[in-house]
């Protein structure tokens, strides 16, 4: 019995434990793109216009703080309203309104 281990939670990319398996899978994800943000744009460094400070942030940084803007920037759905459904010819039997009887 002491060959059994006991459950520590599921272990993401990085080696980092999780309690249960969507997290573990969602935080290896955002782990790979980190990574491949920095293996693509870490070299580069994003200033603030007019700010003459050295605190620059690297561009792989600044476009994960900045994914939900950038997504919606590049979404390209475009909003339609509904198709219009042609209008049927009454019958005759239909356009004839009945006439009210007097009493």
């Amino acid at each position: 019995m002491s060959d059994v281990k006991k459950f520590t939670g599921f272990i993401a990319i990085d080696g980092s434990t999780h309690t249960s398996l969507k997290s573990a899978t969602e935080h290896s994800r955002l782990v790979k793109i980190r990574h491949a943000l920095a293996c693509q744009f870490g070299i580069y460094n994003v200033t603030e216009e007019g700010n003459d400070d050295e605190a620059a942030i690297s561009l792989d940084a600044f476009i994960y703080a900045n994914r939900d803007s950038i997504l919606t920037a590049l979404n390209q759905e475009v909003l339609t309203r509904k198709k219009r459904i042609p209008k049927v010819a009454k019958t005759a039997a239909e356009a004839v309104e009945p006439v009210a009887e007097a009493v």
